[in-house]
């Protein structure tokens, strides 16, 4: 989850302390959750199995709720992780989805967020970390 303080960003044309980003993830190992520099952790199974269901989504909130933000366009690596615009069903509410490819150890992220009636998006980068899970 991207929340963004519209107005703060606004008045100071860049995302630059003002976005806050959570994941439900922070038990196995996801850091900085609350701040901009949120650092998923996604567990890769071993290279030989099956990682078509390993993925994760991104929605945007406004901290204002009369503010308007877009989550316009989200940009990874195509060879490690394939990346869609969805909409919620019977709705206009869009999200993305990414599911992984292949493993990775360290992927950049970067989502292009709109606000208010700019046509122009902002960008935001962070890194998204693979790690493998160890059989037993």
């Amino acid at each position: 989850m991207v929340i963004v303080d519209v107005v703060k960003a606004l008045g100071n044309r860049t995302l630059k302390g003002c976005v806050y980003m959570y994941d439900n993830n922070r038990l196995n190992g996801s850091t900085g959750e609350g701040t901009e520099e949120l650092s998923p952790l996604l567990l890769l199974p071993e290279a030989d199995e099956d990682i078509s269901n390993i993925g994760m989504a991104w929605n945007i909130m406004p901290l204002d709720p009369e503010a308007f933000a877009e989550l316009a366009c989200v940009e990874v690596d195509a060879e490690y992780m394939d990346v869609n615009r969805e909409v919620y069903a019977g709705s206009d509410v869009a999200y993305w989805t990414g599911w992984v490819k292949k493993p990775f150890e360290e992927l950049s992220c970067k989502l292009y967020i709109r606000l208010g009636n700019s046509k122009k998006a902002l960008q935001h980068n962070f890194k998204i970390r693979g790690k493998n899970i160890e059989k037993k």
